[in-house]
């Protein structure tokens, strides 16, 4: 169903945008986000993509690279904006080019890549073996882009000269910009001064730490993972990954994401080659939890007071949880070998603030040939000085996907009817 779903925003040079064919032109981050994707979804099996979609996506990448350079330039637009990460700062460049690069080595294990899509890689391969960053955020993506290109080269990929001594400088780039907090280890795109673990406000615990980056922080940290798992021996991998899978499961949401669905995917991806790492030496670990001294706890919490915990190499990759009353005591006691990550999160309950409405609807009878009809309704945004309430006629919020459109919400005895977007009109039930 996604698949079909994503052909909608298709146009016919095989590019994808935002809103498709309705777009003056494909957007070349989302047609390499989208062919990176659909790839990767075909190595895995789990989806059997057209070849000429992948083909005719790779091939309209190529065009939109400088020959000279190797560098592809950006065309179309995204919406979101920080869906894109980094690309939209002064390496952008740098960071498209590594991003696209990364989405032809895909398609290129998918056997999606033509000759001339093959040779775009190529050329951008040497580009990005001597390109400069400036920003962390292209630090971290090159990096993660030519550790992948190696892997390739191994597997018969053919690699510029050189490409192995370009790979290693650049992971010495990304480590040497990367940000410790006390036995977490993550990336930003601007340099901080490291800081030490942090307590949770009304929690008496030690080594605890509080969620509190940004999504490209997230989506960084998911690429360094990714390349230490890549770069690294097979024994120092794991050591060297574990600061920074703590730390991005540590920023992670209750509901199991994170800040928005690129990090998210990012995230996730880091994560996973960790812990197919981890698969080739699973932990033999028993943890015993242990929770007192909460009073007045309803009795199903209470009931799991204490709780054991196996992980082992039959359920290491499958996340195990427990629900406690809060406050009391919280203790962990931890026997065997190996390594497992737990995360206490708190979760509670705020007033939502009120805001002031972006657009304001007002819907008025209008004379129609039509005796049920009514004129559609008028759309205003808010200016500087707040627009006038009135409840009567105030249908309308931000949508949370965007500010620049606003959801109508019309009174139960109007249904809306589809027609031009210029002049929608409503018909009463």
């Amino acid at each position: 169903v996604g698949y079909s779903r994503e052909l909608e925003y298709k146009h016919p040079d095989g590019s994808f945008s935002a809103f498709g064919p309705r777009d003056e032109s494909g957007s070349t981050w989302l047609t390499a986000f989208v062919l990176k994707v659909f790839s990767q979804a075909k190595g895995a099996g789990l989806l059997e993509p057209s070849p000429e979609i992948l083909e005719s996506a790779a091939m309209w990448l190529a065009g939109t690279q400088d020959p000279s350079t190797g560098k592809f330039e950006s065309r179309g637009r995204v919406i979101h904006s920080d869906m894109v990460g980094g690309v939209d700062d002064d390496s952008a460049s740098v960071s498209l080019t590594a991003f696209v690069t990364s989405a032809l080595l895909e398609a290129h294990a998918a056997e999606a890549l033509s000759e001339r899509a093959a040779d775009a890689l190529s050329k951008a391969l040497e580009y990005l073996m001597g390109a400069s960053a400036s920003k962390n955020y292209a630090k971290v993506l090159v990096a993660h882009t030519l550790a992948v290109a190696e892997v390739r080269a191994a597997a018969g990929l053919p690699a510029p000269p050189g490409l192995a001594d370009a790979a290693a400088e650049a992971y010495a780039i990304m480590q040497s910009a990367a940000v410790s907090e006390g036995s977490t280890k993550h990336w930003a795109p601007v340099a901080s001064e490291p800081k030490e673990e942090e307590g949770v406000v009304g929690l008496q615990c030690r080594n605890c730490y509080p969620a509190r980056a940004s999504g490209p922080e997230v989506e960084m940290t998911g690429y360094a993972l990714s390349t230490i798992i890549l770069r690294e021996g097979s024994g120092d991998a794991l050591l060297e990954a574990f600061p920074v899978a703590k730390w991005l499961l540590a920023e992670r949401a209750p509901s199991g994401g994170w800040r928005s669905t690129q990090d998210t995917t990012v995230a996730l991806e880091g994560l996973s080659a960790y812990a197919a790492k981890a698969a080739e030496d699973p932990p033999e670990l028993r943890i015993t939890v242990r929770h007192s001294g909460a009073g007045g706890a309803p009795r199903r919490l209470l009931s799991q007071a204490e709780r054991l915990f196996v992980v082992d190499a039959s359920n290491y990759d499958i996340l195990q949880t427990m629900e406690v009353p809060v406050g009391g005591n919280l203790s962990v006691a931890v026997e065997g070998t190996g390594k497992a990550i737990m995360t206490l999160g708190v979760v509670w309950h705020m007033k939502a603030k009120e805001t002031e409405p972006t657009f304001l609807v007002r819907a008025a009878a209008a004379a129609s040939q039509f005796p049920h009809q009514v004129s559609s309704p008028s759309i205003t945004a808010r200016s500087a000085e707040p627009l006038p309430r009135d409840p009567s006629c105030d249908f309308a919020e931000v949508c949370p996907l965007t500010d620049t459109l606003p959801c109508v919400n019309l009174p139960s005895w109007f249904k809306a009817r589809a027609c031009r977007p210029q002049r929608p009109l409503l018909s009463r039930r």
